[in-house]
């Protein structure tokens, strides 16, 4: 019989090994984004079987908070009424009459949104629009576009003023 290796231990042995202690990032990347269109695929045919209106996908990524370099699936949440924006976060809204799925925005984890705004500059063109979507999300434009999307009032008072602060 096999002892199973707990994750703390498969990090730790990953970690001491030359071999797979340095994974570049873009490795990474790859292998968390490896199941992420299916996924989101099956999460929408789930949900039209459910609803024939509209409706928004949250993608969340989970992290863990002791075993920081342990990654876990996407997390797909459906919701019927647009989510507000916040770090790490991805959201679609997938359009029942067309079949067609819009990415809304991708904001990265909030260091990362920090980095980029402070770095704008530096910032590679293929990573324009992700900068773009900090910039609107710290600037509150996301909170306004939410609004819209929910049909609420854009001008109301809670939006007065209203920018997201980073790293308070």
């Amino acid at each position: 019989m096999t002892v199973k290796k707990t994750v703390g231990q498969q990090i730790i042995d990953n970690a001491t090994n030359k071999e797979t202690g340095n994974i570049p990032v873009m490795e990474l990347a790859a292998a968390m984004c490896e199941d992420y269109m299916p996924k989101l695929m099956r999460t929408i045919d789930e949900q039209c079987q459910y609803t024939k209106e509209d409706f928004y996908i949250e993608v969340l990524q989970k992290h863990e908070r002791v075993l920081q370099q342990a990654f876990r699936p996407h997390i797909m949440i459906v919701h019927k009424a647009c989510p507000q924006p916040a770090p790490d976060q991805t959201l679609f809204k997938y359009r029942q009459g067309d079949g067609r799925i819009d990415l809304i925005w991708v904001l990265p984890p909030e260091d990362a949104i920090i980095h980029l705004l402070e770095n704008f500059k530096q910032v590679h063109a293929s990573e324009q629009q992700l900068l773009n979507y900090c910039a609107m999300y710290a600037r509150g434009d996301l909170w306004r576009l939410m609004k819209k999307f929910n049909g609420e009032k854009v001008d109301s008072v809670l939006l007065d003023d209203k920018k997201i602060i980073l790293g308070a």
